[in-house]
């Protein structure tokens, strides 16, 4: 009754809320022939520009943020050109650019006077609107030749969209990359992705199915810009969001998604061998719980609600997932001569709040704050119970009898604090992150852990160049937490997502009860080079050099650091070159891995606005990401990360050592050539 009066009084607080309208302004200029696109949206995480350049794709030119501003600086040859902005999602005209007909985007003219470029006028014709559907692909080629074996990726996207006053939709079509050798015709095309959205009056009615659910300003990232969490479990899930504005400037989200095309697997088993201890203990009882980590069946559903009040930002979200981590519990009794074994098959289902606030008390200057409680509960579905003078392997079918028990698992609380200042060409920031979790007793023995983490980091930037570094602490103490446990693994950390956030740098710190990251970053060039599109900036060469550190306790032994040279020079009109270097190396006497490893990529090639071709040698640390569906700098990580597998606990850590090894010195003997082609149709 309380926890229920705490929702109702902060609901009430945030209705109360008086704030100016959040408003959207936006802007072209053209500055040294460089198209500067530029868009006021305060409130918005991220902006794309699409339009006729960019055959109206909204992965490519994602805007820059500065103060709240985005903007995007572009060659464009004279002509004459439609665009729009992407503000988290949705698809907007230029606010101070409205075209009279909004399907098309807004109208941008472009001249060659006194051989300067300009901004031109152009009066539109009233016409009337029509309802267009709007196809385009991109094709991603990639051929590799490595020691004398061959090997094919390719990737054929088609895109399907629809825009109108009230009405947008989105259709993706790609191919499966095991369908078709060196062949479009063998491609194998199935849908992908894709979205529709109505406009009711001021609200915004979404369904989706693989595709994003909605923009949120949550520090906690619970639901994130590419569906839920703040990364990719969002795809594979079917859903609907609503959206919104209630009283004053409060708005009002609701979500609900599914996991597609999942079965259940099958039972889990429980081998006999496993028990043997407890049988020869003498002890009067003992408790079984196992789980596979995966989301089948689950369902996941979400509100939130946002108030914005010019400087002070606030909001209140809940999140709960239902039905996920199929596991079997069993409850097993000595009794006179045997044993009494209760069985029952489970799934966890978890849930958490969060309320957080950003106040801008002073020009350039910011502050937030962050509270979330989560807990999490084991629920039995069916069970069964067998009387036998020994112990055999544990399981459960899918046929046994109906049961209701509900057993608590664990509660968590995490707090989060940080300062930002960002004005002019200086920033600089510091957070502190607070988490508990606390293991209640039932299926496990009482536990808690705490886990702190503190970040600074500052950037100058000047016309042509910035510099930028970071520092991390991280203060963990896992008190005889479960051994599947981890901070940076999802299993037991409801505040992740569920593919985990286990970078190299915490691969290394996976066994240490007190861990400490350093990492700095130097970049020459503001607006560096693109993955695909023209260069950015007038200056020919882009270069970053970053390194870090990892170390036991506060720097007391140094087990781990790296360095990363990256350089890409433009050649003429186009053409390239570039050059991506990395040295690592591991200081891990309780891995056995004491080594130094390098290795270097090496690509030139020719790119426009409509394709690009590159012939490159190594391994690319610059690759398709396959659920964002586009360039990310996640090649070498994700080579390393293999070194991931099933069932990772704390206890197993040295086999993560060990094939984290392998997996380095694969890196380094990997010389594969690699051509590849990108088109834009």
């Amino acid at each position: 009754m309380i926890r229920c009066l705490d929702k109702i009084l902060l609901v009430g607080c945030l209705l109360l809320a008086v704030a100016v309208p959040r408003s959207v302004e936006g802007a072209v200029r053209v500055v040294d022939d460089e198209v500067i696109f530029s868009l006021e949206a305060p409130g918005a995480e991220n902006v794309y520009l699409v339009g006729d350049f960019n055959n109206w794709n909204p992965t490519y030119e994602k805007l820059d943020k500065t103060d709240g501003r985005f903007e995007r600086y572009l060659y464009l040859l004279p002509g004459t050109y439609r665009y729009k902005f992407v503000v988290d999602g949705n698809w907007i005209v230029d606010p101070d650019n409205p075209p009279l007909d909004p399907t098309k985007g807004s109208l941008l003219v472009l001249e060659e006077r006194a051989g300067m470029l300009t901004l031109g006028v152009e009066k539109e014709v009233e016409i009337e609107t029509e309802t267009l559907l709007k196809p385009s692909a991109r094709y991603a080629g990639a051929f590799f030749l490595d020691e004398g074996e061959t090997n094919s990726e390719q990737a054929l996207d088609v895109y399907v969209e629809h825009s109108s006053e009230n009405v947008s939709a989105r259709v993706n079509f790609k191919t499966v990359d095991e369908s078709w050798d060196l062949s479009p015709a063998k491609a194998d095309v199935r849908f992908d992705r894709g979205y529709l959205n109505l406009r009711l009056g001021d609200a915004l009615l979404k369904g989706f199915e693989n595709d994003t659910t909605w923009s949120s300003s949550d520090p906690f990232g619970l639901f994130g810009q590419v569906g839920i969490y703040d990364y990719n479990t969002g795809y594979e899930r079917r859903g609907v969001s609503f959206e919104t504005p209630l009283v004053f400037n409060v708005e009002f989200s609701a979500f609900y998604a599914d996991k597609i095309d999942e079965r259940p697997g099958p039972p889990l088993r429980v081998e006999s061998e496993s028990l043997t201890d407890f049988e020869l203990s003498g002890a009067s009882d003992t408790t079984v719980y196992r789980y596979r980590e995966t989301f089948e069946d689950e369902d996941t559903w979400g509100v939130e609600l946002f108030a914005d009040a010019g400087s002070l930002k606030l909001g209140y979200l809940r999140r709960e997932d239902r039905g996920f981590h199929p596991g079997l519990l069993a409850v097993i009794v000595r009794e006179p001569g045997g044993f009494r074994t209760v069985s029952q098959t489970t799934r966890e289902f978890w849930d958490a709040d969060v309320v957080w606030l950003r106040w801008r008390f002073l020009p350039g200057l910011a502050a937030s704050g962050a509270f979330g409680w989560g807990g999490a509960e084991v629920r039995a579905e069916r069970g069964s119970v067998l009387s036998s003078p020994e112990l055999g392997d544990l399981t459960v079918g899918y046929d046994t009898d109906p049961v209701d028990n509900r057993i608590p698992l664990q509660t968590s609380k995490r707090w989060e604090g940080a300062l930002f200042y960002e004005k002019e060409k200086i920033r600089g920031g510091a957070r502190y992150e607070r988490n508990e979790f606390e293991f209640e007793e039932g299926i496990l023995e009482p536990a808690e852990a705490r886990i702190s983490v503190i970040e600074i980091d500052a950037g100058i930037e000047d016309d042509v160049w910035s510099a930028s570094g970071a520092l991390m602490y991280i203060d963990q103490d896992y008190n005889e937490t479960p051994d599947d446990f981890h901070h940076f693994t999802p299993a037991r950390n409801f505040w992740l997502d569920y593919r985990d956030k286990l970078s190299v740098e915490n691969i290394v710190a996976f066994d240490l009860e007190q861990a400490t990251q350093v990492a700095a970053a130097f970049l020459w060039n503001r607006r560096g080079v693109s993955r695909f599109g023209h260069p950015e900036t007038a200056e020919p060469t882009s270069a970053v050099v970053s390194g870090g550190l990892t170390a036991r306790e506060f720097f007391a032994k140094i087990e781990y650091g790296f360095v990363r040279c990256a350089i890409e020079h433009t050649l003429y009109r186009g053409f390239f070159a570039q050059l991506d270097s990395r040295l690592a190396w591991y200081r891990k006497p309780s891995w056995d891995l004491e080594d130094v490893f390098f290795s270097t990529y090496l690509e030139g090639g020719y790119r426009s606005n409509r394709f690009e071709v590159s012939l490159g040698f190594g391994v690319d640390p610059v690759v398709l990401d396959p659920v964002a569906n586009e360039y990310a700098d996640i090649g070498r990580d994700e080579f390393l990360r293999e070194a991931r597998f099933e069932g990772l606990t704390r206890s197993r850590s040295t086999v993560l050592g060990r094939r984290l090894g392998e997996q380095e010195r694969l890196l380094e003997d990997t010389h594969a050539l690699k051509l590849e082609l990108i088109l834009l149709f």
